[in-house]
């Protein structure tokens, strides 16, 4: 689980500093993978190995090797000198949801948060990566949603010197065209929820900031969008 879990949280976070649609394309292939080979469905959790074939425990076992009692599944729960696998897991499915037209992985990754919630309120220090999965799938997160065919270089700095904890920022082509070439590229056969109804104003770079499902208005101001951001934090305090 970990090489998957982590390939495509790094993935995901190359799309959003370069813009290209393929390591998105690459982050959703694995994380179809994580899903099909790691999660089950009767357990609410995404385990740390894939389930075995039911003939690799009998053979072995046939053969005097071990039994089928040692093919229990294991869970990386805690955050030791790398992230927990599961709480990396989780949190990526959460954040690559808003691609997708459905909400598979955002109702995979509330399955998970549920099934850990005991063990995430006990002790949250030890499972910071499942923490962070858990306000993800409850907040629904911060998107930054860039609709332009270059992010303006003074944007770049901006967003890399100010802290916006946990955003996912989603550039996008300006136009409908640009965006229905991107969805064939990803195999994608409607916009998704991130990119729709978020295009450029006037051929302008333009931004849209979302927290908790709830968005700016489009700015052509990136500074002018994080200040409405930080109005709604001023407003909830």
């Amino acid at each position: 689980l970990d090489d998957y879990a982590f390939l495509a949280r790094g993935a995901l976070d190359v799309y959003a500093v370069t813009g290209d649609p393929e390591p998105l394309g690459f982050a959703l292939e694995l994380a179809d993978s994580i899903v099909a080979d790691f999660y089950d469905a009767d357990d609410g959790t995404v385990y740390f190995t894939r389930e075995p074939e039911a003939g690799d425990a009998s053979g072995k076992a046939e053969n005097g090797g071990a039994s089928d009692s040692l093919f229990a599944r294991p869970q990386e729960f805690t955050d030791r000198s790398t992230p927990s696998s599961l709480g990396v897991a989780t949190e990526t499915l959460a954040l690559l949801d808003g691609f997708r037209t459905d909400r598979l992985f955002s109702e995979i990754a509330e399955s998970v948060v549920t099934t850990h919630a005991d063990r995430i309120r006990s002790s949250p220090l030890e499972h910071v990566s499942l923490v962070r999965a858990a306000d993800r799938v409850r907040t629904g997160g911060i998107e930054v949603t860039i609709a332009a065919d270059a992010v303006p270089d003074e944007w770049d700095e901006t967003l890399g010197e100010r802290y916006v904890s946990g955003a996912l920022v989603a550039p996008r082509p300006p136009t409908d065209d640009g965006l229905d070439e991107w969805l064939d590229r990803l195999d994608l056969k409607s916009t998704p929820p991130i990119w729709a109804n978020r295009d450029s104003e006037s051929g302008d770079p333009t931004v849209y900031v979302c927290e908790g499902r709830v968005c700016s208005p489009a700015e052509t101001d990136l500074d002018a969008a994080l200040e409405w951001l930080a109005s709604r934090a001023t407003d909830d305090t």
